[in-house]
């Protein structure tokens, strides 16, 4: 942890260096409006099976997820599915980390997704997917930091958009410690367990700044 923490003061004094710089090759005859900071936080969970199946729901901050479901079923059909602001869905994630820094995490999550029935033959079918996810017991753990830095110009204003992207969570997967059932109408239709799971808690911090100029760039006429 020591490790992360010192990544994160060296990331973050760079960052800073960055946006000082930016700021002032962006900003020298403009004027800066009030910065808007965003914080969301949130769970992902997610399962895999041997065949190459993946059932995901992360979420995305604002009440709704990212759910994508990708189901091959050893008779050859496919059950398929995604929507990436998906409200109808449900998460729980429990990280109970221990004295080195680790720990064990676990947690489930549901979702309702309009996706297919891609039959052997060829055949397509429309489904409304209930997807189940379930992780237990995973002690396989990781950190990340991800810092994030970009300038954005208008060209038909002059204005700039600074962003800053802070992001950091903690992950617990394992080889055995996923599971997943897909259902349609209360009916399972496929589902694996003992298969790889994860479990990911994380928190994203966004600082938007526009530096308004005041004119526009100069348009050159032939």
């Amino acid at each position: 942890m020591k490790n992360i923490q010192e990544q994160v003061k060296e990331s973050g004094k760079v960052q800073l260096s960055l946006l000082l710089a930016l700021s002032l090759a962006a900003g020298a005859t403009g004027v800066w409006a009030a910065a808007t900071v965003t914080k969301v936080a949130g769970y992902g969970i997610a399962a895999q099976d041997s065949y190459g199946s993946l059932a995901t729901i992360d979420e995305n901050g604002d009440g709704t997820a990212q759910t994508v479901l990708f189901g091959y079923p050893p008779d050859g059909s496919m059950l398929m599915g995604f929507n990436f602001a998906n409200p109808d869905y449900s998460i729980a994630a429990n990280v109970r980390p221990d004295r080195s820094g680790k720990g064990t995490g676990s947690g489930t999550a549901s979702a309702n997704i309009n996706g297919s029935i891609m039959g052997s033959d060829g055949s397509s079918t429309p489904a409304l997917l209930q997807l189940d996810i379930a992780v237990a017991g995973a002690t396989d753990y990781s950190a990340y930091v991800n810092r994030g830095l970009s300038i954005t110009p208008d060209l038909s204003t002059g204005d700039s958009t600074i962003t800053c992207v802070n992001s950091s969570g903690d992950q617990y997967s394992g080889a055995t410690a996923g599971s997943f059932t897909v259902s349609v109408g209360g009916t399972a239709l496929y589902g694996a367990t003992g298969g790889f799971g994860l479990v990911d808690v994380y928190s994203t911090r966004t600082v938007v700044r526009i530096n308004a100029s005041g004119s526009t760039y100069p348009h050159h006429h032939g």
